[in-house]
């Protein structure tokens, strides 16, 4: 009776504390989310411009701060709905849905200031704690629930359960609301450091208050909410933003840079047919054009694709992203000649974009000559040098090494791509291989000796784990 007992407890509890995590991860109109990135799938996207906007508008926060800037990552959440958070290792996660809502850019960087007030004051571990602490009561009053169940009071046995759930999920939310409190008056210190306006953050609560209204979850308890309600989030905001000196300072130059990267996220993300309605033919501005050449790119028309993304050209010779477009447009279009023009103009004019590098340097592979496969290994070696965490630099920088009969650093560059995925298995059999291809002691054989080590490592803690877990086992 006391294994069977074990196991329900357990399950139980485990079945809670899911429960509790994902009623805060449903609140569609939070700001933040204090959730370890591992607890639910990811789909990021990379794309060197947004990248490159998100890095000018937040690295002067991060400063304010006190964050160093190239410790921060900023990743763009493959999902269509409004939401941000932060995850452990000072990583931030945008959806990409807040770009489609978001209307002027002051509105990211005023949440980016507030997820910024989440990792400078230390919430993830403090949530982590607030997490375990809010267990205590589950746990008793599942204790209760089952011994009331065991006596033959089923319904009291529940009602006991559900009690402790609520108990201990206010107490969790209760913490949640406090954090986000501290995190909407930091974003206002950061802001007014590093010269920025609040407008936009203000207008972020005035956007979701609205929605609020519409659902009548103003109506509800707030208390049941790990958030603060978007009204009062904005009065207690509302005085102290306009005071800012930088109150009214808007960019119209960087307005014209967000209005282009909406455009592109939604020609990517939206259906072609949206896309065109969105932005007709008529209508001859830069973000429609940017936008309806992608939507071409997607419905598989290059001739379209390139007409549209040409005038762009023709307006912006010196606007890298436009040329690193017409490349992948024409490289996905079976032209790859024409591609490595296009890239080569990109990379002329942003030498150091690590993701336009690696679209160089696949589309050099993807040639299969003997000279383009030699030049490609230079541009990949350099890609990887700039972002260490691009797999895909890294797979076609293996690919090319084998071409070249480097088999040893091919297998070296396939660890370290198996590695950076989690993929333990697969790195320690690319290791093991490179290991015996390299000459030893050299650089290239240190670095392999490395990732054998920590594979090592990751293993003995693994079989600690289970180790511990079938200690426990009932």
């Amino acid at each position: 009776m006391a294994a069977d007992m074990f196991s329900i407890i357990t399950a139980i509890l485990h079945h809670k504390r899911c429960k509790v995590r994902k009623s805060v991860f449903a609140l569609v109109c939070a700001v933040a989310l204090l959730m370890p990135v591992h607890a639910f799938a990811v789909s990021t996207i990379r794309d060197a411009e947004i990248e490159n906007m998100l890095r000018e508008y937040s690295d002067p926060i991060f400063i304010a701060a006190g964050l160093q800037p190239k410790a921060v990552k900023i990743h763009i959440v493959n999902d269509r709905r409004i939401n941000a958070f932060v995850a452990n290792g000072q990583q931030i996660y945008l959806f990409a849905g807040l770009f489609d809502r978001m209307k002027t850019p002051e509105m990211i960087i005023g949440i980016v200031a507030h997820e910024t007030g989440h990792l400078a004051g230390g919430h993830l571990p403090k949530t982590s704690d607030a997490l375990e602490r809010a267990q205590v009561p589950i746990i008793l009053s599942t204790l209760l629930g089952i011994g009331a169940v065991a006596a033959g009071a089923g319904d009291v046995g529940a009602a006991i359960i559900a009690a402790g759930q609520t108990v201990g999920e206010r107490s969790f939310l209760s913490y949640s609301r406090a954090q986000e409190a501290s995190a909407d008056q930091a974003a206002l210190s950061y802001l007014e450091a590093s010269g920025e306006t609040a407008r936009g953050l203000l207008e972020v609560f005035q956007l979701f208050g609205a929605e609020e209204r519409a659902s009548g979850l103003d109506q509800g308890d707030s208390y049941a909410s790990s958030h603060p309600l978007s009204y009062e989030r904005f009065a207690a905001l509302e005085n102290r933003a306009k005071l800012s000196p930088y109150y009214d300072s808007m960019s119209e130059e960087r307005q014209y840079q967000y209005d282009l990267v909406r455009a592109k996220l939604r020609g990517f993300l939206d259906d072609p047919v949206v896309t065109m309605r969105r932005y007709p033919d008529y209508d001859q501005s830069d973000p429609a054009l940017y936008s309806r050449s992608v939507a071409y790119y997607q419905q598989g028309d290059t001739r379209r694709a390139v007409e549209e993304i040409d005038v762009l050209i023709s307006r912006h010779p010196d606007n890298p992203y436009f040329h690193e477009l017409r490349g992948q447009i024409l490289l996905e279009g079976g032209k790859i000649a024409e591609s490595i023009s296009a890239y080569d103009k990109a990379i002329e004019l942003a030498p150091d974009e690590s993701l336009i590098l690696t679209a160089l340097g696949s589309a050099l592979v993807a040639q299969e000559g003997a000279d383009e496969n030699r030049r490609a290994i230079p541009i990949l070696q350099r890609a990887v040098e700039l972002d260490e965490q691009n797999p895909f630099a890294m797979r076609q920088l293996a690919l090319a090494y084998a071409r070249d009969g480097r088999l040893g650093f091919a297998e070296l560059t396939s660890a370290e791509r198996a590695f950076l995925l989690g993929d333990v298995k697969q790195a320690k059999l690319h290791v093991q291989r490179a290991m015996s291809k390299l000459e030893e002691r050299s650089p290239a054989w240190q670095r392999a000796r490395d990732i054998q080590q920590q594979v090592a490592a990751l293993e003995a803690k693994a079989a600690e784990e289970n180790r511990r877990r079938g200690k426990r086992a009932p």
